[in-house]
């Protein structure tokens, strides 16, 4: 196994999964990044030695690519994922059917479409037979919607958010399973610059989950009071800073950027993982 597949994935565990890889061999010219990714409910603390235990949950959140300097791919612009808008529950349309009688006698049939959603039959005063099919199609309205942007030519993202089949707590919609239908998701094409070491190619590819410090939502928070059993403290309560803390070192714990708690729009690196090659006959 190559060196840089060593600690390659940093993540706040129980919050984010994340996971890279590319198909294809760098050498040869190009390759195609892939990637999975998890949103769930985070329960930190609670455990032995510790002074607080909250749940965390996720209202929004970014995925990111980062390359190391000097780049080493270049990116395809036709081979991007956009992202999925698709979130309406159901659609319709209508189909009509018309048989109408010419003048020698005989049938015609003519079929178009229309917006009409009723269906009736029946035949008018010139004979014509009249039939319109109601068409449905329906689908489940998404637990999240992903819309690409594009920042830096060379450090795409995607933001996902909740969509219209979200799960809420207390009318705040969250984040909860995976943002895109397909298992393995490709989110572009890139191709190498060969004037680059290998492994340092592998080592440029990096996905990275982050949000601001307004997207993270804490609940459920207890404190251990003298007699070392934990009791719940309002949302409000001044030992927020100690639950803040709390996640600032378990992100340090994991290898993560230091967060900025303070401000409402600093970003937080909540997952990161460096792409690593998926081909039988690749090692």
């Amino acid at each position: 196994m190559a060196a840089y597949s060593q600690n390659r994935l940093r993540q706040l565990q129980g919050l984010v999964t994340i996971d890279a890889w590319h198909e294809g061999v760098p050498t040869e010219g190009h390759v195609e990044l892939y990637a999975y990714v998890n949103f769930d409910e985070a329960r930190l603390g609670g455990k032995a030695g510790d002074e607080v235990a909250f749940r965390l949950l996720l209202k929004r959140a970014e995925l990111r690519l980062l390359q190391s300097e000097p780049k080493s791919f270049s990116i395809d612009p036709a081979k991007i994922w956009r992202g999925d808008q698709d979130t309406s529950g159901t659609t319709s349309r209508s189909v009509e059917k018309k048989r109408a009688r010419s003048s020698d006698g005989s049938a015609s049939l003519t079929i178009k479409e229309s917006p009409e959603l009723s269906l009736k039959g029946g035949r008018n005063e010139n004979t014509e037979l009249v039939e319109k099919l109601e068409v449905t199609n329906n689908r489940t309205p998404a637990p999240m919607t992903v819309s690409f942007r594009r920042p830096d030519k060379s450090q795409p993202s995607w933001d996902v958010k909740p969509g219209p089949g979200a799960p809420s707590l207390n009318d705040m919609a969250y984040l909860l399973g995976q943002p895109w239908h397909d298992k393995d998701r490709r989110l572009m094409v890139m191709y190498v610059n060969t004037k680059h070491e290998q492994n340092e190619m592998l080592s440029s590819i990096r996905l990275c989950i982050i949000c601001k410090r307004e997207d993270l939502h804490f609940y459920d928070i207890m404190t251990k009071d003298r007699s070392g059993r934990f009791t719940k403290i309002e949302d409000t309560s001044p030992k927020l800073l100690v639950i803040q803390e709390y996640l600032r070192s378990a992100l340090l714990a994991e290898g993560l950027p230091a967060p900025d708690m303070e401000s409402p729009f600093s970003p937080i690196y909540l997952g990161e993982a460096i792409s690593e090659p998926r081909r039988p006959d690749y090692d």
